[in-house]
């Protein structure tokens, strides 16, 4: 009894471990008023995402007296911020920086007429145009003026604040804008207008790069890392919840008093412009950088020897220590669509919880292959184990991240060396005596889940123990609960939540089996 002992012990013991941490604290900038823009980093920090990851997070508010965000970054007064891709200008200008992750694939900036004169680029001559606030952030507009045959000198560019309301009252002529944002007013007042996008021309950018010092990552890989991929994991759930995320907003980061429509509005841009061709946010194209370095080349705002060296962590490129060779990193880049046969029941290993999310400890490593193998994994939830254990068997489904190893299995399943490992226990009413071995369970009626590796190795012990096979390990529980079965034979955490779950008081753990439950990762 000294295994079960010991195990009870470290589950009890375990959230105390865990919460005793000390959370590290870290910082991140934003570049501009609060709104969806950020909606990431306000979901990570409202949902845990970068507590569970021990880290405590300062989201600083952009105003007016906000300046000089790069040298703050450089000098690690301040940890994370958010760029465009003119970063690579000041990478190309000496300023040590690493890019963490492309929040956005696609930039969301976009040139604003509402005049029905101007239909094209080249109708922009002699009209007066408010950029960026600089001739980097400007890029993107500027290449695409010059592929149209204009030049700088040709159109009149202005500088200072300028409003929405000024094109719309035509004191302005054009204005560069936030396709998520203007283009909400202009519609909610039917003012008709045409957007020129950059994108449409060739000059496709990122946008909203979210990137840290060289230095600072260098320091603390593990930190800058950690708070990557809960920023990634914010983001994935604020567009996977816009309503919610913009109600979060709405109430608590509201400094621009939006209201909630315009919120979801925006949202539901963004999401149009974050995800990449395998539906990955964050993922970073260092190919895709060196066409944008050669732009900014072309328009001399870089040196001829410019270098991409130690400019861009990507948190969804494969990992070079996996060392897969070049079958297996083709074969990845060709199937990035996986099917995973899950027990839906099987908490606290696997589950289904209320709000229909895959959970349990399994759901942490599913998290880190998917960002490892740049691989989406995606949960086949609506049957039983049983069913998806078939559906795995016949080559429908293609891995189980938590699966025990038997000899009949590895006929069609590979398998790795287990990774996690749990007694298997012996669950009868409270008034049975101690069962020392499987032999004093001859003769006795067993319930046991339909398809589960406990089957063949009990009737392998003790042929004469009579199975009744269930669909659940609650439905299993329950037999023993109710007096229809003797015992259940099952691995400990799922038994123990299950009996505090249900109340069950007059169950207890009544022995060992002589195995243990060994689960490993297994494919087709």
């Amino acid at each position: 009894m000294s295994i079960l002992f010991k195990t009870i012990f470290i589950f009890l013991l375990l959230p105390t471990l865990i919460f005793s941490k000390n959370l590290e604290k870290v910082s991140i900038q934003l570049n501009d008023l609060d709104q969806f823009q950020f909606a990431g980093y306000y979901i990570a920090k409202q949902k845990g995402f970068y507590k569970n990851l021990n880290l405590d997070v300062k989201i600083l508010r952009y105003n007016k007296q906000t300046n000089n965000i790069m040298n703050k970054i450089l000098k690690e007064e301040i940890n994370f911020s958010i760029g465009k891709t003119s970063l690579l200008i000041h990478k190309n200008n000496g300023k040590q920086v690493i890019v963490l992750a492309a929040i956005l694939q696609h930039s969301p900036e976009v040139l604003l007429v509402t005049n029905p004169n101007i239909k094209k680029i080249s109708d922009l001559k002699n009209k007066k145009i408010i950029l960026s606030s600089n001739t980097m952030d400007s890029a993107s507009y500027m290449s695409m003026f010059f592929s149209e045959g204009l030049a700088k000198a040709d159109m009149k560019i202005l500088k200072g604040n300028y409003h929405i309301d000024d094109l719309i009252n035509k004191k302005i002529d054009a204005m560069s804008s936030h396709i998520s944002e203007e283009s909400y007013k202009l519609n909610k007042l039917k003012i008709p207008y045409k957007s020129f996008n950059p994108k449409n021309y060739g000059f496709d950018f990122y946008g909203d790069l979210l990137y840290t010092s060289k230095s600072f990552f260098n320091k603390k890989t593990k930190t800058a890392k950690d708070f990557t991929y809960a920023s990634l994991k914010g983001w994935k759930y604020a567009f996977e919840n816009i309503e919610e995320t913009a109600k979060l907003i709405f109430e608590k980061y509201n400094t621009q008093n939006k209201t909630l429509e315009e919120l979801i509005y925006e949202g539901k841009h963004l999401k149009k412009l974050a995800y990449d061709k395998n539906n990955t946010i964050g993922h970073v194209d260092k190919k895709r950088f060196e066409e944008i370095a050669k732009i900014y080349n072309i328009l001399n705002l870089i040196k001829n020897d410019y270098s991409l060296e130690d400019f861009i962590y990507c948190i969804h490129c494969l990992d070079n220590s996996l060392k897969l060779n070049e079958e297996e990193i083709k074969w990845l880049n060709e199937n990035r669509n996986l099917k995973v046969a899950i027990d839906k029941t099987w908490e606290p290993i696997e589950f289904i919880s209320k709000d229909k999310k895959y959970s349990g400890i399994s759901a942490g490593y599913k998290e880190l292959i998917e960002k490892k193998l740049n691989i989406k994994l995606n949960i086949e939830e609506n049957n039983s184990w049983y069913e998806n254990f078939e559906k795995l068997k016949n080559k429908e489904l293609d891995l189980s991240l938590v699966i025990a190893k038997t000899k009949q299995r590895e006929s069609f399943l590979n398998f790795t060396s287990s990774y996690i490992k749990f007694p298997t226990v012996i669950v009868t009413k409270d008034n049975v005596g101690y069962i020392k071995d499987l032999g004093q369970l001859s003769l006795k009626t067993l319930a046991l889940e339909k398809g589960y590796f406990t089957n063949t190795l009990i009737k392998n012990i003790n042929p004469n123990i009579k199975i009744i096979p269930v669909k659940t390990t609650k439905e299993a529980l329950k037999k023993v609960y109710n007096g229809s079965v003797f015992a259940y034979i099952g691995t400990l955490p799922i038994v123990g939540h299950i009996i505090k779950e249900q109340k069950y008081t007059n169950l207890k753990i009544n022995g060992e089996a002589p195995f243990q439950t060994e689960l490993s990762f297994a494919s087709r």
